[in-house]
């Protein structure tokens, strides 16, 4: 019995380590932030880019970059590749062997050779097809026109009937197109009619407290989101010359504009005389998987999001019946 509680005891004690490092590894996963970093330039027309994303270092590390015309990108764990994005693909084996086309240029000449007697005998049924259609012409010519005989009074009576029909089908088309007019036009104002009406449901439910309580509440966690995720340093500078002074004065009057939302992060250096564009940028920050739950838990279990989810599919199970 003594033993028996030991093993228990120690078959506990196991259960409990491993949980405790299961925990700690969903801990690390949630809190630990995945850092990361970009950078890049544009001078005397090369380009080079590089960007990196590292999560508990050396644990993981992401790059992919861009320098002298020459693309990497690798993930490894604990400095070991376990994936390369540009890895070069294996070539095949398979060649092409020359046999079989010189087998088809050989069937290639000895078509071409039969090709002159194919054409003569479709040349000589060609003449004769044509003489048998010229005495067919020659027969139908020597026979008397029929229609000749008949009686002017016929002719003229055959003339109105046709020219009365004609008109009864004008007549029956003109019609036609009037009710398909009208049934377009009908479909047309049913439409109008529905996108109205989903115009005037959605405004009315965007009027509702639950829609401006969860737009809030929206709002509120997607800027947490936008500051926890965003860069946290950064730079751009810009040489920037258009040819022409008027162009890059636009230019520099635009970045007036602006300037005091990204004055302290973006520098222009303008070029009135030649046409140019350089510069550089960098950034790095860091984001984590709390962040991106918290806004998933907010989206999933909110009463105000849940309830106002239930209305719009209501809204729109009605108008698909309809």
């Amino acid at each position: 019995m003594h033993i028996l509680l030991l093993i228990l005891k120690i078959v506990g004690i196991v259960l409990l380590i491993l949980l405790g490092i299961i925990l700690l590894l969903v801990l690390l996963l949630v809190f630990v932030p995945f850092c990361y970093r970009g950078e890049g330039s544009y001078f005397e027309k090369k380009p080079y880019a590089k960007f990196r994303i590292r999560y508990l270092f050396p644990l993981l590390q992401v790059y992919v970059s861009y320098i002298d015309e020459k693309a990497e990108g690798k993930v490894k764990i604990f400095g070991v590749t376990v994936y390369d994005f540009f890895a070069p693909q294996t070539e095949k084996d398979v060649t092409e062997q020359p046999l079989p086309k010189k087998k088809a240029d050989a069937t290639e000449t000895e078509g071409s050779e039969n090709i002159p007697e194919e054409t003569e005998r479709d040349a000589e049924n060609i003449q004769t097809q044509e003489t048998v259609a010229e005495d067919s012409v020659k027969e139908h010519t020597d026979v008397p026109n029929m229609e000749e005989d008949t009686s002017a009074p016929e002719r003229l009576s055959e003339k109105i009937s046709y020219f009365i029909k004609m008109i009864k089908e004008k007549l029956r088309s003109f019609y036609a197109k009037l009710k398909e007019i009208k049934e377009k036009g009908l479909q047309l104002k049913a439409k109008a009619d529905l996108i109205t009406a989903q115009i005037k449901y959605y405004y009315e439910v965007w009027q509702m407290d639950v829609t401006q309580v969860s737009f809030r509440k929206a709002k509120r966690s997607l800027l947490k989101l936008w500051k926890s995720i965003r860069p946290r340093k950064g730079n751009v500078r810009l040489h920037i010359g258009t040819g022409d002074p008027a162009g890059t004065g636009q230019i520099c009057g635009f970045f007036g504009m602006m300037y005091p939302f990204v004055g302290k992060y973006v520098m222009i250096e303008p070029d009135f005389e030649k046409q140019i564009y350089e510069g550089d940028f960098f950034f790095k920050g860091h984001l984590t998987v709390f962040a991106l739950l918290r806004v998933v838990w907010l989206v999933l279990f909110d009463k105000d999001l849940k309830e106002l989810r239930k209305i719009l599919m209501n809204g729109n199970k009605e108008d698909k019946h309809e």
